[in-house]
């Protein structure tokens, strides 16, 4: 009986793409349709290697393919990603291939080693959970909106007044949808 051999992995000569857990972690905390979203992403690291830069051109058709959506759906999960400011789009008058641009998330971003954040001065809950009772009436825009508020404050006595501005910015534009939808 003979045993088997393992091989270990390797990236030496095999293509491959890179992609930032951080990111992928903040796609699925703060993107109400993530697993689109991470596809969408998931094409684009593809794309960026292919090229070999983090800035490169291709079609909302070719990521479309390559991430296995439809080319309506990468339309609204680029949008997605470009508020959540992990890629910049240059898109030219004519038809022709956009411009992409994977971007870096600093240290400063407020999903970075947490699974779930405090809003408030409740226990830790999920961003998601929060969206969910919102939209199912459960919990108001305008005590999320307070919540919101508490957390970006709580930001700004840490010094990270970034995070507090990004997190205002993000969460009232998604509290302002969810009410208009009721």
């Amino acid at each position: 009986m003979s045993t088997p051999t393992t091989q270990l992995r390797t990236i030496k000569g095999v293509p491959f793409a890179w992609q930032d857990k951080r990111i992928l972690r903040r796609i699925r905390e703060e993107v109400e349709d993530y697993p689109s979203a991470t596809l969408v992403y998931l094409a684009l690291t593809i794309a960026a290697s292919d090229t070999g830069s983090d800035e490169f051109k291709t079609t909302q058709s070719w990521l479309a393919q390559l991430s296995g959506v439809t080319d309506r759906t990468v339309r609204r999960r680029l949008l997605d990603l470009q508020q959540l400011g992990l890629i910049e789009v240059s898109t030219p008058r004519l038809r022709a291939p956009s411009t992409y641009r994977l971007l870096a998330i600093g240290h400063s971003g407020r999903t970075i080693g947490h699974q779930f954040r405090t809003i408030g001065h409740g226990e830790g809950t999920s961003v998601s959970t929060i969206r969910r009772k919102v939209r199912k009436g459960k919990a108001t825009a305008r005590s999320y909106t307070s919540a919101v508020e508490r957390t970006a404050e709580r930001y700004r006595r840490n010094g990270q007044e970034e995070s507090a501005a990004r997190t205002e910015e993000i969460e009232h534009q998604r509290v302002e949808l969810l009410a208009s939808k009721q």
